[in-house]
């Protein structure tokens, strides 16, 4: 298990040739994993409760910022029944891919292959291969399938900036509600935050980050907030830095007031922020 991978209470793990679990990854309660394969997760993927999950006769894989809905199940063998007798059999692994989001009681078959970026919708029964790209509704004698693009856009740099700007009204407002001490001041590419002794600064311009020298751990910090930030950069600044495009942090100190702010971004926005490798 890597950073910050869990696995939440009354999960049932049984048998298994092994479990891999990448950061940030989860398994919520009352899911039951069986079987003698291998289930790996990637960084950020997500196994809903009460999910039944069986590797008896391949792999499981799942790919990053991946979900498996909450009641759905995963098989790789095909039918109890014997092959003898004539009944069909089909035995092998399932791999979803990334950025994918499998909804509530779904049902997976073996061998099936998943692509990235798609939507799968509540209570299909996938018998077929799911291509990217795709929103799909399936059932092994109907599918409806619609181009990702009906429910995802593509968004500006100025998209971009005013998404920052409505989840930061969006934080002050919940703090209001918590009854905190905060005050809060706008400018046209910035926004303060006073709460309890803390303050943070947060920038919607493209900052410098070729600066390095150290930034004290003071009640103030200012934070950049920006969109497709070099790697390299967020490996050696010394400031706290989100990128919103690979969803990832920068490895710096950063206050509390920061930590509650990633909190609001992923449980109503969906934005799981990672440490930046």
């Amino acid at each position: 298990m890597k950073d910050y991978a869990r696995i939440d209470s009354f999960v049932i793990i049984t048998r298994l040739k092994s479990l891999k679990m990448n950061g940030y990854s989860t398994i919520s309660r009352f899911s039951y994993i069986s079987g003698t394969g291998k289930l790996l997760l990637n960084e950020r993927s997500f196994i809903g409760s009460r999910c039944v999950i069986n590797t008896s006769s391949g792999d499981v894989t799942i790919g990053d910022y991946s979900a498996l809905g909450p009641r759905s199940t995963i098989y790789t063998h095909g039918t109890f029944l014997p092959v003898t007798h004539g009944y069909s059999k089909k035995n092998k692994g399932v791999n979803i891919g990334s950025f994918t989001w499998i909804m509530q009681n779904s049902s997976i078959g073996p061998g099936i292959e998943i692509g990235s970026n798609s939507i799968v919708l509540p209570g299909s029964i996938l018998v077929k291969k799911i291509p990217n790209n795709v929103v799909v509704y399936d059932t092994p004698v109907e599918r409806k399938s619609f181009p990702i693009s009906l429910f995802k856009k593509e968004l500006s740099d100025i998209d971009i900036e005013e998404l920052i700007k409505k989840i930061t009204h969006k934080y002050i407002d919940d703090l209001k509600i918590k009854r905190k001490t905060i005050s809060s001041k706008e400018s046209k590419n910035s926004i303060e935050i006073n709460s309890n002794n803390q303050r943070i600064i947060i920038h919607f311009d493209a900052p410098n980050l070729s600066i390095t020298e150290k930034v004290p751990r003071s009640n103030q910090v200012d934070c950049f907030f920006w969109y497709k930030i070099d790697e390299e950069i967020m490996s050696t600044t010394q400031y706290f830095v989100l990128d919103f495009y690979k969803i990832t942090y920068s490895k710096i100190f950063h206050p509390a007031l920061s930590k509650d702010y990633r909190s609001l971004m992923f449980y109503e926005f969906g934005l799981k922020f990672i440490n930046s490798k």
